[in-house]
């Protein structure tokens, strides 16, 4: 029996055509078509075919694809490094108060 929380008709904007074996390739060097294509110098049509495996993959575009899903690896490596590092980093000392605030004291002050 199905359930009552599916749905009987399929969403309009769920994909029709299943993800191909380079979507996840374009999907991370790129992020849509349209800014793949004019990397590339193709028309959108042509990403999605080879998106979608519709049509064979050039070497230069896999080797293309490659360099540049390495070149968002190495930042995303480095990004990650910078946010341990600050995360490691004891906390800075409060500074004084100055001024008329000067009598008072913060709380948590030991």
């Amino acid at each position: 029996m199905p359930s009552c929380s599916d749905p009987v008709t399929s969403s309009r904007f769920q994909a029709h055509i299943p993800a191909g074996e380079h979507a996840l390739a374009f999907r991370v060097a790129f992020k849509t078509d349209g800014e793949a294509a004019r990397f590339l110098g193709v028309s959108r049509m042509q990403v999605w075919r080879w998106r979608h495996s519709r049509a064979n993959l050039p070497a230069g575009v896999a080797k293309t694809l490659a360099e540049i899903v390495q070149d968002k690896l190495g930042d995303a490596v480095a990004a990650q490094q910078q946010l341990r590092l600050f995360l490691e980093r004891p906390p800075a000392p409060r500074r004084p108060l100055s001024g008329c605030c000067e009598r008072y004291e913060r709380p948590g002050n030991a």
